[in-house]
């Protein structure tokens, strides 16, 4: 017989290959290796605790301009601007803690702070009204009031 004659042994009769030779321990170790990072990222990059929705109600003669922070000495996180005599809902915004700190603006004039606790907040549905303070703020500091181009400037106007 010569070698292209002879009869092979056919899988079945070969013995099973263990599981180091199909697959290479370093690639495991690698694969492996990956994953934990992915999941280390993900639990590391998922970003900052959100709440699921803020209302502000802005009932003042004056668009204003407001910012977060977890205290007065915080990082100040811009929020938006809340037209004259409107509300605004806002989704997603972070999470500021135990203590809310609302600072109002109006034409370039600070017009005061507003600090709310979480559990304040909470009880009142995430809903927050610009207080009296700011229009007495921005009053004596001569702030004329923003013109209202809405529909329901007419409204409040007479």
């Amino acid at each position: 017989m010569n070698e292209r004659t002879r009869s092979r042994p056919s899988r079945a009769d070969r013995p099973a290959r263990p599981f180091g030779r199909i697959v290479h321990p370093d690639a495991v170790a690698i694969v492996i290796a990956i994953v934990a990072v992915m999941v280390i990222g993900i639990v590391l990059l998922s970003g900052p605790a959100r709440v699921g929705h803020l209302t502000v109600d802005n009932p003042t003669d004056y668009d204003v301009s407001i910012q977060l922070a977890p205290s007065t000495n915080g990082a100040w996180l811009p929020l938006a601007v809340v037209g004259v005599h409107s509300t605004r809902e806002f989704q997603d915004v972070v999470d500021q803690g135990d203590t809310w700190v609302f600072r109002f603006r109006a034409q370039g004039q600070d017009a005061g702070d507003l600090t709310v606790t979480k559990a304040d907040l909470e009880a009142a549905g995430w809903h927050v009204t610009v207080p009296a303070t700011v229009v007495t703020q921005l009053q004596q500091l001569g702030v004329p009031t923003s013109p209202c181009i809405s529909a329901d400037c007419t409204a409040h106007a007479g």
